[in-house]
């Protein structure tokens, strides 16, 4: 699958949850303001599973975004930040090994 047709089912992914979301709503409030025979404990649950439902959502949106973006920064040979930070280590330790050769170095320069 490329990256168009990722972001394409995203993006439906996304407009069906809000369109669902918004459904969900309208048919509560109808039921509350119609009939007047949902309770406020009734009413409380439908916003729990509203909220759990959205977290979950949410949580599969982002997890398939951060697979696109991943994929988008492999396909640009663009670094991630722990590819840097492991980068940067390494730099880093190579500077103090080549500190201390260049200590010995100069420690021999000055004996010989």
């Amino acid at each position: 699958m490329d990256i168009q047709e990722q972001l394409s089912k995203i993006f439906f992914s996304t407009t069906d949850f809000v369109w669902r979301s918004t459904e969900t709503l309208q048919t509560a409030y109808q039921q509350l303001m119609e009939n007047r025979q949902v309770s406020l404990e009734e009413g409380q649950k439908m916003y729990e599973e509203f909220l759990q439902n959205t977290e979950e959502r949410r949580a599969e949106f982002e997890a398939q975004l951060a697979k696109i973006l991943e994929r988008v920064a492999e396909n640009l040979h663009i670094a991630t930040t722990k590819q840097l930070a492991d980068l940067q280590a390494s730099v880093e330790a190579l500077e103090k090994r080549l500190e201390v050769l260049e200590q010995k170095e100069r420690g021999r320069g000055r004996e010989g």
